[in-house]
């Protein structure tokens, strides 16, 4: 039975390490925060600079995440580029719950499906990658 009850908290545990959920930690104690009702982060502004994946989300701003943990906004610290999309610094990028790019802004030129999108716009995807909206040229 004991064996059991690890296997089971392993379980649990890797789950939430392959998800990505935050813990309060990343949080300003002194902002706001809401949490989901099994008390991981819904949303709060950052303690400090926070990195999942080669994304870094800026120090003192609003992150978002899903309730299945992945991340769903933030205002990047850096240029990232996410599916071949070049997204800018200091602009908020977006994720659908599958982890899949939704929004960012563009931080150059970008073409996808014959549409000509400019910089320092903002660019929409579905979530299977189709382009959805951007300013196009």
């Amino acid at each position: 039975m004991k064996f059991l009850t690890n296997v089971l908290f392993f379980m649990v545990f890797m789950q939430s390490a392959i998800s990505g959920a935050a813990d309060k930690s990343i949080c300003n104690p002194d902002a706001s925060m809401t949490s989901f009702e099994n008390g991981q982060v819904e949303s709060c502004d950052l303690l400090k600079l926070y990195e999942t994946g080669g994304l870094k989300c800026s120090a003192y701003s609003l992150i978002t995440f899903h309730q299945n943990g992945n991340l769903a906004s933030c205002v990047l610290y850096e240029r990232y580029t996410a599916d071949s999309i070049p997204c800018g610094d200091q602009a908020t990028i977006s994720f659908y719950p599958s982890g899949k790019l939704h929004t960012c802004t563009l931080d150059k030129d970008f073409t996808r499906e014959g549409r000509k999108c400019i910089a320092a716009q903002p660019i929409m995807l579905y979530e299977d990658g189709r382009l959805r909206s951007c300013t196009e040229q």
